[in-house]
């Protein structure tokens, strides 16, 4: 049986629940310290990809300094529910934020690609470490009315404070010191809103284990979209800095190119989750890999001499990979019963960051070698074979049944495997997942 189409904040009428209300009220204090952690987190990475250019290392170098945050954000997302275990949320959480800004003032230090490296795979586990906890905490404080509003909530604060962070690159100068200290300072008061909350501190569950084979069998397409998605937003927000540098823009035109595809990201959700609801999934997949490419490919033909155009046409393509995230992951839940949503999710989460870890190093290596514009002749790729896949796979098998499809939810892109068990299963569906989709 279907649920509402695309859950929101806003809820179907376009009100706030009142039940939803009061869950927003509770959980402000965490999406608070979300919302620091991501502004002071996406501040960093722009930061780090023009200040790599100063300090003479090379895409290549950059490109894999930069990738090794989600390489840690992986194995944080792994690792942190036995932290949590052992010393309990509040303690973690503490402790992550502290060495996270630490890590953050160690860069100015030390300019070494080495270091960086070794800093910003912390910073991922770190920050990996600290969604898990605030997810947790979301999810003691969810009901199943209200899961997918909470989930619309996170999404927009992870995106939206993530572009944020990238307007406060224009208070320094990213050749000194003070743009670190801001950026440490954001990541360190991210813990005084948690430490404040109401929500009670709930044991971490075990997750059913699933196997990458089975998520493959139930539905391939979700596979394929969940690991461009991810290559396609690391790529793009990781990377476009390493673009501006070769292409002479400046701090602040930098700042506002990587900020256009979060900011896009806020409020394309929506729109892209009715119409998945309305028709055939895979299709909508499709339109947002032509969408996209062709966005990718107009970029890279227009350059950074028409700076207005090039805005728009960079927030499309890296925007609209946000969506597809979510989009593979409903539409692998179409193929699954309601049980194995959580476990799913946390899949589809873990082939996410498989992606992003091999976007930046791809990107790098293709500006160095091919010149900067081959950043978007590769993201054209990814979302071209996502396209040409869905198309194989539409004339493979029937779409699911009105009564056997899932709802679309604003799937987070950068949450932790954590953020699973968040996601409202719909009513009335059991039984084996069907494979083939």
């Amino acid at each position: 049986m279907r649920g509402p189409a695309a859950a929101g904040p806003g809820g179907p009428g376009g009100g706030l629940d009142p039940a939803l209300r009061r869950a927003l009220v509770r959980t402000g204090p965490l999406l608070a310290g979300v919302a620091l952690l991501m502004a002071g987190n996406g501040m960093t990475s722009t930061l780090l990809g023009v200040r790599a250019g100063l300090e003479g290392f090379s895409p290549t170098v950059t490109g894999l300094v930069l990738s090794s945050y989600y390489a840690g954000f992986v194995a944080g997302s792994l690792v942190t529910p036995r932290g949590i275990h052992r010393v309990g949320h509040v303690r973690i959480f503490a402790g992550l934020a502290s060495l996270a800004s630490a890590a953050v003032l160690v860069h100015a230090v030390t300019p070494s690609a080495l270091t960086w490296a070794a800093l910003r795979a912390t910073t991922g586990l770190c920050l990996a470490g600290l969604f898990v906890v605030t997810e947790t905490w979301m999810n003691a404080a969810a009901t199943n009315a209200t899961r997918g509003g909470l989930l619309a909530a996170y999404m927009t604060v992870l995106s939206g404070a993530m572009a944020a962070g990238q307007v406060l690159l224009w208070l320094a100068d990213p050749g000194g010191f003070r743009a670190f200290v801001l950026a440490s300072v954001l990541v360190s008061l991210a813990v005084v809103p948690v430490s404040l909350t109401p929500v009670a501190t709930p044991e971490v569950p075990e997750l059913e284990p699933m196997s990458l084979g089975r998520v493959t069998a139930a539905a391939p397409l979700a596979v394929v979209g969940a690991v461009a998605s991810g290559f396609v937003v690391a790529a793009v927000v990781a990377t476009t800095a390493v673009y501006a540098t070769l292409t002479g823009l400046g701090v602040n035109r930098t700042a506002l190119l990587v900020a256009a595809p979060l900011a896009l990201a806020v409020g394309v959700h929506l729109p892209v989750g009715r119409s998945s609801d309305r028709v055939d999934r895979r299709r909508v997949i499709v339109a947002l890999g032509l969408a996209g490419g062709a966005s990718a490919v107009a970029a890279g033909l227009v350059g950074p001499g028409s700076y207005a155009t090039l805005v728009g046409l960079v927030a499309a393509a890296g925007g609209l990979a946000f969506p597809l995230y979510a989009l593979s992951n409903a539409h692998l839940n179409d193929y699954l019963p309601a049980g194995s949503v959580a476990a799913a999710g946390a899949r589809v989460v873990l082939l996410n960051g498989a992606g992003a870890i091999a976007g930046p190093v791809a990107a790098a290596v293709a500006m160095e070698v091919v010149g900067p514009g081959a950043l978007f002749a590769l993201v054209a790729v990814a979302y071209g074979f996502t396209a040409g896949f869905a198309i194989w796979r539409i004339g493979r098998r029937a779409p699911a049944g009105e009564d056997e499809r899932s709802t679309y939810v604003a799937f987070p892109t950068g949450a932790s495997t954590a953020v699973a068990r968040l996601e409202p299963a719909a009513p009335g569906r059991g039984g084996a997942p069907r494979e083939g989709s």
